[in-house]
């Protein structure tokens, strides 16, 4: 066997969060680890948004990004890009405005910040290989800058029909990746049809749902809405959290991708991107996460798949109240890694009305669990 690096081999390309700071050397380390192993996935693409390099916005509050000035951000992408890594920078805020220097300027009436939007672009366009975006103003913006570049279409625009995939397609010919809306994630012939239209990258590891049930629609928008703005009063985060708390199937319910089906993935649907999250959580969470998804295995508590919002809620220690959030249910990987047999074209409709499959299955789990932990 050849001792050749196996890249030409990988099908499936993982797209990983990064606060552009800490993570950076743990995400490269992964790459070299991976380069001498056969391995069907790879870590070909970070995203994320630094408070100092993004001045327009976006869907985390700046307690939750990271600081990273223009200048470290330049000397970590040449970082990235010399270890075969694309750099996605995220423009997703929903109202896009200005947050620096106390200015509360938005770029759809004012001109000065549209100016300094096209100077940000310019400036940083070098270092980009890409751009997540969430409203379709500031994706007009980039098309009539007429640069050569990529736009992926993020989750928060909730495309979800055909189509909307072909009026994506018509207009901004710069989009070559749409991440769909949340609960498409098991509707394969949806996601056959729609990756033939415009390549499909699939969020795997969220859990955003309302009881097990879809968010958008609900809390979503104004959950995205309100981190934009940073309001003060209300935080809808505590809705999904105590939700998940008082019916813990919910974890079952919602729309994860198991590392160990993205090869059940590819072959029904012919998707091979996939979008892993974690940029806003630690350096243990971010190092675990990506390495059980280039594995594409991951075993212990499903819960340890997400980031968990209590981690990031700035209430204690991030590590503490990841490890306090884990404990709210214990659903062991190895139980439900053949639920992909049985959970394709779930329908937000069926899920919790007329088809209880998940409450059923955690009810199972957690009634053997149980009996394991007293024998």
């Amino acid at each position: 066997m050849s001792n050749q690096p196996h890249s030409h081999r990988v099908s499936k390309q993982l797209n990983v969060g990064c606060n552009f700071a800490s993570h950076i050397d743990i995400l490269i380390s992964a790459v070299k680890q991976a380069e001498s192993e056969v391995f069907g996935s790879k870590l070909a693409e970070v995203y994320g948004s630094p408070r100092g390099v993004n001045p327009f916005g976006s869907v985390r509050p700046s307690r939750r990004e990271s600081d990273s000035s223009f200048a470290e951000f330049v000397m970590n992408s040449e970082k990235l890009h010399n270890a075969g890594i694309k750099i996605n920078l995220t423009l997703n805020s929903l109202f896009p405005h200005h947050k620096l220097s106390g200015r509360n300027s938005d770029i759809f009436d004012d001109l000065a910040a549209r100016t300094m939007f096209k100077q940000f672009i310019q400036k940083a366009s070098p270092y980009v290989d890409g751009w997540i975006i969430a409203h379709p103003y500031v994706i007009d913006l980039l098309h009539k800058l007429d640069l050569e570049t990529s736009i992926a279409i993020s989750t928060i625009m909730n495309v979800h029909s055909l189509g909307q995939m072909h009026t994506i397609k018509r207009r901004w010919p710069q989009v070559k990746k749409v991440c769909p809306a949340l609960w498409k994630n098991r509707d394969f012939p949806w996601l056959t049809e729609a990756n033939k239209i415009i390549p499909l990258e699939l969020l795997a590891n969220e859990f955003c749902s309302i009881g097990g049930q879809e968010c958008e629609g609900l809390y979503r928008q104004a959950c995205y809405l309100s981190q934009s703005m940073e309001t003060k009063n209300w935080n809808p985060m505590d809705v999904c959290i105590k939700e998940r708390q008082e019916h813990p199937e919910a974890w079952l319910m919602a729309r994860f991708i198991l590392p160990q089906w993205m090869a059940s993935y590819k072959e029904r649907t012919g998707v091979n991107h996939f979008k892993i999250t974690g940029r806003t959580h630690s350096d243990a969470f971010i190092k675990r996460i990506s390495r059980e998804y280039i594995q594409e295995k991951a075993t212990g508590n499903l819960l340890g798949l997400w980031g968990q919002l209590e981690a990031t809620l700035g209430k204690g220690e991030q590590n503490t109240e990841h490890a306090k959030a884990l404990g709210i249910a214990n659903i062991p990987i190895e139980e439900i890694e053949r639920m992909i047999y049985t959970i394709t074209c779930c329908t937000s409709d069926e899920c919790g009305v007329s088809c209880h499959y998940c409450k059923h299955l955690y009810d199972k789990i957690t009634s053997t669990t149980k009996g394991n932990s007293n024998a």
